[in-house]
């Protein structure tokens, strides 16, 4: 018999009660030492200035920008490397007027696959211009790109298809099929920073995203 699921308490989850404290305490890792005057400030420092002084040039601005590229790369964090075939497979298809819709999965890292729908124009073959769909922060995930449920005006999947572009439309971690209610707003996030405390929810999106 497998073992029983079990199910944390719904508040553990709430998104106002998280804390640098709380998620400590359940991923077991440290702060990282972040290099910037934005630390620890609620109002936004002035983009316009380098150690101090205003900006006056374009080579000052390349080291501004620089140090903006590499405080976001350390804020989203240790991205893996790429060693894992994307194994993408097609899970099922539909057709329509004017374009095919195909459910398919594929592999982001071991042991994560994300289910997306793939939208191909009907014509001739030929190459096409391609875009990338991604959904809002919703419970519907892919499916209100791909038109299925909610805001029929954020079918974006549908919307460009209808135009002449390939388009993909995948779900995001902690949303679509890659949630599980019971778990509360962003609870996989719990075990995802378990398994890489030194990465990030956002990091993990974008590589996700680069996987399509």
């Amino acid at each position: 018999m497998p073992a029983a699921l079990h199910i944390p308490k719904l508040q553990e989850f709430f998104y106002y009660a998280w804390s640098w404290e709380k998620w400590q305490k359940l991923v077991k890792a440290t702060p990282r030492n972040y290099q910037s005057k934005q630390v620890g400030r609620a109002e936004l420092v002035d983009l316009l200035q380098l150690n101090g002084q205003a900006i006056k040039s374009v080579g000052q601005w390349i080291q501004k920008r620089e140090q903006i590229k590499q405080l976001i790369l350390q804020v989203l964090g240790d991205f893996p490397p790429l060693t894992v075939w994307l194994n993408p497979r097609i899970l099922n298809e539909r057709e329509f007027k004017t374009y095919i819709r195909r459910k398919i999965v594929y592999c982001s890292e071991t042991g994560d696959d994300i289910p997306a729908y793939l939208f191909l124009p009907k014509g001739q073959l030929r190459k096409y211009p391609a875009v990338l769909c991604c959904h809002q922060t919703n419970p519907f995930g892919k499916q209100e790109a791909a038109g299925i449920k909610g805001d029929p005006n954020l079918a974006l999947a549908v919307k460009l298809v209808q135009r002449g572009y390939i388009t993909l439309a995948p779900d995001a971690i902690c949303f679509g099929e890659r949630h599980n209610p019971l778990l509360g707003h962003y609870g996989e996030a719990i075990e995802f920073y378990k398994k890489h405390p030194h990465w990030s929810i956002a990091g993990k999106m974008i590589w996700d995203k680069s996987r399509a």
